[in-house]
């Protein structure tokens, strides 16, 4: 199903000097598969803390048209996500599970030495231990608050009225 969630958990891997990550195998396996060579995914730098988004080619064309929108004369909005969508690059991935990453992006994102890879429903973040904490974002599960757990499961769960 497209767009479907797929990708939880988080695990770290390395960024080398050319700005290369290897894609650790626990999320490289729920790629789509592509028969004919390199895996095709998107890049863009993430919203609230510096980190990169990283989506595959279903979730990535849905944000694309998403971001897309109408036709005609753009509003400031529209101009916004534009320009967010100047940021979007595509990138390979090998059957490895290499990844060369945009140097701007990686440098726009802070990472260097070790990052870490998280799930994030239908797309992968990007990030370095010190942007998160920085952000007041989750870098391991030590920093995990039991009391809002609750609180998450109750709030994804409630229907609509």
């Amino acid at each position: 199903m497209p767009g479907a969630p797929r990708y939880f958990g988080q695990a770290e891997t390395t960024i080398d000097a050319k700005n290369r990550i290897t894609l650790p195998a626990k999320f490289r396996g729920k790629l789509p598969a592509s028969p004919d060579g390199p895996i095709l995914l998107f890049v863009v730098p993430g919203a609230e803390f510096r980190h990169l988004d990283l989506f595959d080619s279903e979730s990535g064309m849905e944000r694309v048209n998403a971001l897309t929108g109408a036709t005609g004369l753009p509003d400031a909005t529209q101009r916004s996500r534009q320009n967010l969508l100047k940021t979007l690059e595509q990138v390979e991935c090998d059957r490895q599970g290499r990844i060369l990453l945009p140097r701007k992006h990686v440098e726009w994102a802070r990472l260097s030495g070790a990052v870490i890879v998280a799930g994030a429903g239908d797309h992968m973040q990007l990030y370095t231990a010190a942007e998160a904490k920085a952000a007041d974002a989750l870098a391991d599960i030590d920093e995990l608050d039991p009391s809002n757990i609750g609180k998450l499961y109750d709030t994804a769960l409630k229907k609509p009225q």
